[in-house]
């Protein structure tokens, strides 16, 4: 049945064998335009088959990362579940242990009323005692040199004058302080004997000593350290009853650092290092009730520095990493000196204000001591608080220098006659002695300028140098005084001759001028006189 076809086929080709060299041109670019064909269908299923591979690859990558993504998901999940539950235990903690310390804060807040209680009554019995010894003291002194004046008044004898004032001392007291009448209580005893006696002994020992040491009330110390005991005791016993995750810093801490290592953000975001002072405030306040800025505790010399308290050396670390130093800017950073502000610093300023009494020279290093563990953590040139603390400081010291630290100065004929009122100037020039002593201790509490203000313009020029200035009379005692005075300041300001130290140049000069000048001059006159200059000179 394709016969037709062949034939009709074999006809156009004989038909056109004339032509041959237009067929044969036709076949070649036919065979030029098939092969084309061929190569583009090429190109067309091979870039079909890399766009397949590709599609192929990306759907591979595509699976892989949404089974990263679907077990991220699935790690959030358990992860968001885990610090779900983990939080809600941690919030039932910190509510059980704010609420343990809420219920315990009337019994700290009673403690510490009585802490201060027996803390003020110690300070106010100590001060009644200075203030009644420095008062007798006068009063006798004042009776002797009345005594003596009215003797060489009337044109007596230095004998006649130092028997009259032996005499007006010996009852001199009872008549001003009125002992010598009765004084009966409802049960019909004589309350002045006993005062009586106790003013005897008072005068006696000042007779025996120049010591500037004011016995305390035996009884007063007595109960103080029971009262301090006690409140101790009671401190030790609040937090018994609490289970051992809550009644200590440690513990607290402890489940706090394990929050902010294992869940830094929540840590964060709950704002628990601004809590932080807060939470720890009633631990450090329990523990404090055994702290004292003036007093050390009964068989201790010094007081207790905050260093070695058991709450500083828990906390010190608080928030710090294993091995990491402090960030400026983690807020945990603060938390000691948030405690110190809050907690410590109004301590430090009721014993300041209240409490303590410069002329007492070991309450003045016991506050030093602790003003600057304080300080350490609060500085005054940015704390509004400490810096009112300083200034009472100054303001306390400086009341001190001018009222408390006036030697009297009497004529050395009247001093010779009356040794009860030479006695008390020499007690009351190591009284000031005492209060430098104690000033220099605040030296990096007060600044350097307002101390030497305070000890070289006050206490040396004003009320030390016309009393040193009196005795050149008798080079010894003068020059042996002078040695004394200048012992206790520092070489630095002996050298550089602050204003008030220049009187001292004058007097020593005097007195080496004296040992030169005598060919029998004490020995010790003269080499105190040596001392003295060459301390004074730059």
């Amino acid at each position: 049945k394709d016969e037709p076809d062949m034939k009709r086929t074999v006809a156009q080709v004989k038909s056109s064998a004339g032509g041959g060299k237009i067929s044969s041109v036709s076949i070649d670019q036919d065979g030029i335009d098939a092969l084309a064909s061929l190569r583009r269908a090429l190109a067309m299923a091979e870039a079909s088959s890399a766009n397949a591979t590709s599609e192929a690859a990306r759907a591979d990558d595509h699976a892989v990362k949404s089974k990263e993504a679907l077990e991220f998901y699935e790690k959030e999940l358990k992860g968001a579940s885990e610090r779900y539950v983990y939080t809600q235990k941690l919030r039932d903690y910190f509510r059980d242990a704010c609420a343990m310390l809420h219920h315990k804060m009337p019994i700290v807040e009673e403690l510490e009323a009585h802490y201060r209680k027996f803390h003020a009554l110690r300070a106010k019995a100590l001060t009644e005692a200075i203030n009644v010894e420095r008062e007798e003291a006068e009063i006798e002194a004042t009776a002797a040199t009345e005594a003596v004046n009215a003797v060489f008044a009337n044109g007596g004898t230095h004998a006649e004058a130092t028997a009259a004032a032996a005499a007006a001392v010996e009852d001199a007291v009872f008549k001003v302080k009125n002992l010598q009448a009765k004084n009966l209580d409802e049960m019909g005893r004589d309350l002045n004997i006993a005062m009586r006696g106790a003013a005897n002994a008072r005068s006696k020992r000042r007779q025996a000593s120049l010591s500037t040491a004011v016995a305390e009330d035996e009884r007063q110390v007595s109960l103080f350290h029971k009262d301090w005991t006690d409140a101790r005791q009671a401190a030790d016993a609040i937090l018994c009853d609490a289970s051992e995750e809550f009644s200590t810093v440690s513990a607290v801490k402890k489940r706090a650092e394990e929050w902010k290592r294992t869940h830094p953000s929540s840590y964060k975001n709950t704002y628990m290092s601004i809590s932080a002072p807060s939470l720890f405030a009633p631990f450090v306040r329990i523990e404090l009730i055994g702290w004292s800025p003036l007093y050390p505790r009964q068989g201790s010399s010094i007081p207790t520095g905050l260093d070695s308290m058991k709450w500083h050396g828990d906390l010190f670390d608080y928030g710090l990493a294993d091995g990491a130093g402090a960030d400026s800017r983690d807020e945990d950073g603060n938390l000691l000196p948030n405690i110190v502000q809050h907690v410590i610093l109004p301590i430090v300023s009721e014993a300041v204000e209240e409490w303590w009494d410069p002329r007492d020279a070991t309450q003045t290093r016991a506050l030093a001591a602790s003003l600057k563990d304080v300080f350490v953590y609060v500085d005054p040139a940015t704390n509004e608080e400490a810096k009112e603390v300083e200034i009472a400081v100054h303001r306390k010291l400086k009341r001190c220098a001018e009222e408390d630290c006036v030697v009297p100065t009497y004529l050395p004929v009247v001093a010779q006659c009356a040794p009860d009122a030479k006695r008390h100037a020499a007690i009351r020039f190591q009284t000031s002695l005492d209060v430098i002593r104690g000033a220099l201790e605040l030296d990096g509490v007060l600044d350097r300028v307002t101390l030497q203000r305070i000890i070289c313009d006050v206490i040396v020029a004003k009320h030390i140098v016309p009393y040193v200035r009196l005795q050149l009379v008798d080079p010894s005692v003068c020059a042996a005084t002078m040695r004394a005075l200048v012992d206790v300041l520092p070489n630095n300001w002996t050298r550089t001759a602050p204003q008030g130290i220049l009187p001292l140049r004058d007097i020593a000069q005097s007195l080496q001028q004296i040992a030169s000048a005598s060919s029998n001059a004490d020995t010790t006159m003269a080499a105190d006189a040596t001392h003295v200059l060459a301390r004074l000179l730059p």
